[in-house]
């Protein structure tokens, strides 16, 4: 089996060199090269061509969407490396691209590595632009999107359009506006953490309701959405619900 060519993309010398430590101790992978800055990296990868890179957002002249946006097509894939801050975790999951946190361990680089094998290069450069816009935005709408992975593919959906989310064991039933349904391969509580609070409720352990399918809430302990369907809302969250219901 041919090794996956890996390219590390890395401002900070200690970093980069624990990233190059874990790629050259990979069985699967073949490293090609490093850069920290913006400039050499895009023109490094564009030379050599890798199956992979890892990217740190944050660079020393500028951002990883930088060299993303420059480069002529996206024929590889990527990981993405980053410290915790949550709103960039978020912009990362919004592309449903794959991200390591810093330090990265060898379990967590190994498992990233493996579901590289689940992921396709199917409309790259449309989810890199979503998660460079939440990435610089800050606030987000019920017109911005989504991308959703399933077993199969990689949906960009519109926040609007998402009725409900339903929990399934490890994976989320996401019910849409033209009646259709994904069925997610991430939890309900990635969702939660994911969707902005501003418009997605969280009222039932096994239900994410968007708020502005919501026709009415009934004493009985339902909420009615606007296409008929009721929602369970649990008993201790239904002061939460109603607290949140009256704001709107």
């Amino acid at each position: 089996m041919d090794k996956i060519k890996t390219f590390v993309v890395e401002d900070e010398p200690m970093v980069r060199e624990e990233m190059i430590w874990h790629v050259t101790h990979h069985p699967l992978l073949e490293f090609l090269g490093s850069s920290g800055t913006v400039k050499e990296a895009t023109k490094q990868i564009a030379k050599l061509q890798p199956d992979l890179v890892l990217f740190d957002i944050q660079l020393s002249d500028g951002t990883s969407f930088e060299i993303l946006n420059q480069l002529p097509q996206l024929d590889f894939k990527f990981i993405f490396i980053t410290a915790f801050e949550q709103h960039t975790i978020k912009a990362i999951r919004y592309g449903a691209f794959d991200y390591l946190l810093k330090p990265v361990n060898d379990e967590e680089f190994a498992s990233a590595v493996e579901r590289l094998k689940e992921k396709t290069l199917i409309d790259s450069n449309e989810r890199l632009a979503l998660t460079n816009r939440v990435y610089q935005k800050k606030k987000l709408t019920l017109e911005d999107m989504i991308s959703i992975s399933s077993v199969d593919f990689i949906q960009m959906v519109g926040l609007k359009d998402i009725i409900f989310c339903e929990s399934d064991s490890s994976y989320t039933k996401i019910h849409l506006q033209n009646n259709t349904m994904i069925i997610a391969s991430k939890t309900l509580k990635f969702y939660e953490e994911v969707l902005p609070s501003e418009y997605f409720l969280r009222c039932h352990q096994s239900f994410l309701v968007n708020k502005f399918h919501i026709d009415k809430y009934l004493k009985t302990g339902y909420i009615l959405l606007k296409n008929g369907k009721n929602i369970s809302v649990s008993v201790r969250r239904k002061e939460y619900v109603l607290n949140s219901l009256s704001g709107l």
